[in-house]
């Protein structure tokens, strides 16, 4: 096995944290290898006035990681699960799913316990869409404020401005040191967490077997299991960043249960859908979950959006 490796990652203090933690456990097993970090700027990184959906490309977080990795400049890619899109380009594959932290999105205050304590109107920042349209449809009365940036950038957000929170997923922040400002952890029949949220994604050269070997060793086959299920049912629905998607699934024995919702911008309306099934069915049950839930209002919801 050859003893250097260079990783691509992209410029975040969360994103090299990440990267960093998967060169720690890749060098718990192979004590002898060195990885070089390569930083990548990619456009999601350079965008940050505008709203995500507004841009709506899918790869808006990897696509210049995938160019330098087909391009042989790195050997491969770590990346946040969630922004990964569920189609890669043809000669990558998703090398290793590392096991899953909680998936959960947390609020961070310093003014409320939880969401129950924030008063009528108050005021919530967050960029997804995914989380503004369950805060809605759980509480229609808050006021939602459009926050992008890194972590750094949106805990500084809210302390320039009186607002009453703001919602982040809460590995995130386990990952880049700042659990200290979790308040609350949102149970998941609030907010579903985004496909793959927990998880990182590592992504090499299909035809790179050396590569796909080394990785394979972070690979956790449990969460590999339940994120292919959601990537499915995200796969099926197409919804992108443009449309609030989510969807959950955990692993019990060999048996799956996902959760999976598609939902208006506003809150007003939410197609639910809980499901379960076999662990080797699992690319059927995200498919199923995804029909279902079209078939049941979802497919409107996506065509207000798509379309416009």
């Amino acid at each position: 096995m050859k003893q250097k490796w260079k990783v691509g990652t992209r410029k975040s203090l969360l994103a090299r944290a990440q990267t960093q933690w998967v060169i720690r456990q890749l060098k718990k097993i192979f004590s002898s290898i060195e990885v070089e970090e390569v930083l990548v700027e990619t456009q999601g990184d350079k965008i940050l006035g505008t709203p995500l959906y507004e841009i709506g490309d899918k790869g808006l977080f990897t696509k210049e990681l995938d160019k330098a990795l087909l391009e042989g400049v790195i050997d491969f890619a770590v990346h946040s699960l969630k922004d990964l899109p569920t189609q890669l380009p043809d000669g990558l594959v998703l090398a290793a799913v590392t096991e899953r932290k909680n998936p959960q999105d947390v609020m961070v205050s310093h003014k409320w316990k939880s969401l129950e304590e924030v008063p009528q109107g108050g005021k919530i920042g967050t960029g997804s869409l995914r989380r503004k349209a369950q805060l809605l449809w759980y509480r229609h009365d808050l006021q939602i404020q459009e926050l992008r940036g890194n972590i750094d950038t949106r805990l500084r957000k809210l302390e320039e401005n009186d607002w009453d929170a703001i919602i982040l997923a809460g590995c995130g922040l386990e990952r880049g040191g700042y659990q200290n400002r979790i308040t609350h952890w949102i149970p998941m029949d609030i907010i579903v967490p985004a496909v793959g949220q927990g998880s990182l994604g590592v992504v090499a050269r299909r035809d790179d077997q050396e590569t796909l070997k080394l990785l394979e060793k972070i690979d956790h086959g449990p969460s590999r299991i339940c994120i292919e299920t959601e990537r499915s049912f995200l796969a099926a629905v197409q919804g992108g960043c443009q449309v609030p998607v989510a969807a959950y699934a955990e692993l019990s024995q060999d048996t799956i249960i996902c959760k999976a919702l598609v939902a208006t911008r506003d809150g007003t309306k939410r197609v639910y859908k809980e499901g379960s099934a076999k662990a080797e069915k699992r690319q059927e049950l995200g498919e199923d979950l995804a029909k279902w839930i079209l078939q049941n209002g979802g497919q409107d919801i996506l065509a207000e959006y798509l379309t416009s």
